[in-house]
């Protein structure tokens, strides 16, 4: 065996390897988009009005704020 079918054997291994573990991955990432909290607001009431926007930027501020002390 020379020395290019030795980097060849190599090459395809790493690639099944890479394969497997992106599979891998990819399976456990099957729930990334569920809510956690199903009490919580849906998308349909996110933001329906301006005191909504405002309780959340002021959320926002507060974080913000106990941040920099």
């Amino acid at each position: 065996m020379n020395y290019i079918d030795h980097i060849k054997g190599y090459l395809s291994r790493a690639a099944l390897l890479l394969l497997m573990a992106g599979g891998a991955l990819m399976a456990g990432c099957e729930d990334f988009l569920v809510r956690d909290v199903p009490n919580q607001t849906t998308d349909e009431e996110w933001w329906q009005n301006k005191g909504q926007l405002n309780t959340a930027l002021n959320k926002i501020r507060r974080a913000s704020c106990r941040e920099r002390v």
